[in-house]
């Protein structure tokens, strides 16, 4: 009988020899790819080849433009976005993108070097001309000195530490290798059995593979949940994709080939027994160990097994998942084995004669069955991937509501005593496209940023090619005056072209819900998903409440399916006209978060959640052409809805195409808006509820919203998010 002596010396060095693999491995794979320069190169262009890298680059670099050319120029957000994405896909930045990437490469790993910069010195040459041969307007508005310098990391004591580390090690990365393989080997030599040795070296290769890959997975979920932007977040996801998936595709090479020969070897000698592991940790986890040692270390352990599976639930499930996934891998291929080529007792000839017993021990048929069968798993994978379970309904968390909106004191206060800040044509937002916006950030950016009421429009729109949606101005009886009075000339000209040679009065066909301002050729957002964004926002937010007031072309009927689709339909409100609100407090612990309003119609009994908004609300006029107009108290005078009604909306923008984020800034300063809003209550005699707004990022909608409720102006939210 083998000694135990040799055995433990057996299992130290598998496990020391798949250590040795593992980080020689990684490093092998950060010597060739992280740390030679034109390879890095490659793979930041190849990250920036995805659409979602450029999309995110796309985003500062317009606001770079904005903020040092004139802030008009967010009215031609939408041209600037389209120019500069082109350009980032195109080949002479590709070249220029990758040249500075080298060279910032090359700096960093230079001797006595202290910053890193990447710069990109022709970028805004290439950027004002890109511009200019869509709208040579626009163009004019850049300044000729715009930053070149679009990346820059500098005095990064962190990012230069690292660099030295990474060349100091370098040599391991050659080393390491060998040395792991070579211990491995030792490892084997020391078994009596060498199918035994192999067995466990193997095994304890595919072990730290997936080890490796486990890593890998939580490494990338933590640095993902850095980012609440979505589109930052994509980003980062391809990015990490672009660097690092070479490794974890070797990782799971590695894993798989350290399977299959731990099974091949096994499959010759015994059956396997599944459930075994998960015995033996049972027996672990039951029985008491006599030392006081042992006893501590088997309490420290199951302690830091309970505290991941606590505080990093979905870390602990990916750790789960590989180890029992590639338990499984393992027992299958020793079963296939076993079937297709059972094992016989002689061990005795040589290894030709081995070679050839085997081939004839084959079961080909059997083969081919098992090669049948795996195909009809993957296509059955293949299926089951392709369909969207949806989920279901999320559930509220445990625990009492301390914080409503963001604050305690507003959870014992009804609806009517609250402000909600609010934005104006919510959907119009210069990053989503639309031309002559309202916004600059889109309705999600808008919720994570504390606007708690969103006046948006519902249009009928019809897909065409590209991205355009044309306005089905048949079913919606808008002539071409309203248009041009609503979004001035130049809107009318974009809508004209974008239309193309489809007439005002003709049918462009079947048409469905989109969210627009007036024209959906000027920009549109497909309803259902809006709704979708406000209902992930009220899943990972469950102590916010939101008011959405809808100007409604699109009647309730129509919209519904929308609503339904989205699975916003669980959060409404339904009020009963005449009856007192309740209080915040009991609205967020009842799950009905979200008061629909319609500015033209009601849902009735049958849509009972779409509210007739001026059988609640009342409001100011909306139509004002300077802050002057604004600041007189004719601005608060009565407009839509009851005197009665319990709610009261302040509408506070000035309507001028192009729409000017200077003087949304104005308008919507602390002073002013404060002033304004204490202006119309006293007149209304009723205190305000929705403060709507354009460009709610200029001025200080938050502050005074903060003071109306009666809270310091600086009062920072508490906010519990469940992302």
């Amino acid at each position: 009988m083998e000694g135990a002596h040799r055995r433990r010396w057996s299992y130290a060095l598998a496990v020391l020899g798949a250590l040795l693999l593992l980080i020689g491995s990684v490093l092998f794979y950060a010597r060739e790819e992280l740390f030679n320069s034109d390879a890095f190169a490659d793979n930041a262009q190849q990250a920036l080849d995805d659409e979602r890298v450029r999309a995110a680059l796309t985003v500062p670099i317009v606001d770079t433009i904005i903020d040092q050319g004139s802030p008009d120029l967010i009215n031609a957000q939408p041209i600037l976005e389209s120019a500069i994405s082109g350009v980032l896909g195109s080949g002479p930045f590709e070249s220029l993108f990758r040249n500075a990437v080298r060279k910032a490469h090359e700096s960093l790993f230079s001797e006595g070097t202290e910053k890193l910069v990447l710069t990109l010195a022709d970028a805004g040459i290439v950027v004002i001309n890109a511009v200019r041969a869509i709208s040579p307007d626009a163009a004019k508005q850049i300044p000729d000195d715009l930053e070149p310098t679009l990346v820059q990391v500098s005095d990064s004591d962190v990012a230069i530490g690292a660099a030295d580390l990474a060349e100091d090690v370098r040599i391991l990365a050659l080393i390491l290798p060998i040395l792991g393989l070579g211990v491995l080997i030792a490892s084997v030599a020391l078994r009596r059995s060498r199918r035994d040795g192999v067995v466990v070296a193997a095994a304890a290769v595919a072990v730290a593979a997936g080890l490796g890959i486990v890593a890998l997975l939580v490494g990338k979920g933590l640095v993902l949940a850095q980012f609440d932007d979505d589109l930052v977040s994509d980003a980062v996801d391809a990015t990490w994709s672009a660097f690092l998936g070479g490794l974890f595709d070797w990782l799971l090479i590695l894993g798989v080939a350290g399977v299959i020969v731990a099974a091949a070897a096994y499959a010759g000698v015994r059956q396997v027994d599944p459930a075994a592991p998960f015995r033996r940790l049972s027996e672990i986890a039951r029985q008491t160990p006599a030392g006081s040692g042992a006893r501590f270390a088997r309490a420290v352990g199951i302690l830091g097994l309970s505290l991941l599976l606590v505080l990093r639930p979905d870390e602990a499930l990916q750790i789960v998942v590989v180890a029992v996934g590639g338990w499984g891998l393992f027992i299958a291929v020793t079963e296939i084995l076993l079937v297709i080529a059972p094992p016989q007792e002689a061990v005795t000839a040589g290894p030709g004669e081995r070679a050839a017993s085997l081939i004839s021990r084959v079961r080909w048929k059997r083969v081919l069955s098992f090669g049948a069968g795996l195909a009809a798993i993957a296509v059955g994978f293949a299926i089951v991937l392709s369909i969207d379970s949806g989920g279901g309904p999320v559930q509220r968390p445990p625990g009492a509501v301390t914080s409503c909106n963001g604050h305690e004191e507003l959870c014992d206060r009804p609806i009517n005593e609250v402000v909600f800040p609010g934005t104006h044509n919510s959907m119009s937002a210069s990053r989503d496209g639309f031309i002559t916006a309202n916004q600059r950030n889109g309705i999600g950016r808008q919720l994570d940023d504390g606007i708690r009421a969103l006046l948006i429009d519902t249009h009928y729109g019809v897909p065409s090619s590209g991205s355009t949606v044309i306005t089905d101005l048949t079913k919606e009886g808008t002539t071409t005056e309203e248009i041009e009075a609503a979004i001035g000339q130049e809107g009318l000209a974009a809508v004209e072209r974008a239309r193309g040679r489809l007439a005002f009065d003709e049918d462009p066909g079947d048409s469905v819900p989109y969210l627009c301002h007036v024209m959906c050729e000027v920009g549109a957002t497909e309803l259902t998903e809006a709704l979708t964004e406000v209902r992930e926002f009220l899943d990972t937010h469950p102590d916010e409440f939101l008011v959405m007031f809808v100007e409604d072309v699109v009647t309730p009927q129509d919209a519904a399916p929308a609503f339904e689709e989205s699975g916003l339909l669980r959060y409404t409100y339904v009020h009963e006209p005449g009856k007192p609100f309740p209080t915040m407090r009991e609205l967020i612990e009842d799950d009905t978060r979200l008061l629909v309003l319609g500015e033209e119609n009601s849902g009735g009994a049958e849509l009972p959640w779409y509210q007739d908004g001026f059988e609640l609300v009342q409001e100011t006029p909306f139509t004002f052409h300077s802050p002057a107009e604004l600041a007189d108290k004719a601005s608060c005078d009565e407009n839509r809805g009851s005197p009665e009604n319990p709610l009261f909306q302040i509408n506070n923008w000035v309507e001028a195409i192009p729409r000017s984020p200077d003087t949304a800034e104005k308008v919507n300063s602390f002073d002013t808006l404060k002033e304004r809003a204490a202006l119309c209550e006293r007149r209304r005699d009723l205190r305000p509820n929705l403060l709507a707004v354009d460009f709610y990022d200029r001025g200080d909608v938050f502050g005074v919203a903060n003071v109306l409720n009666g809270l310091d102006k600086d009062a920072e939210p508490s906010t519990r998010s469940l992302r």
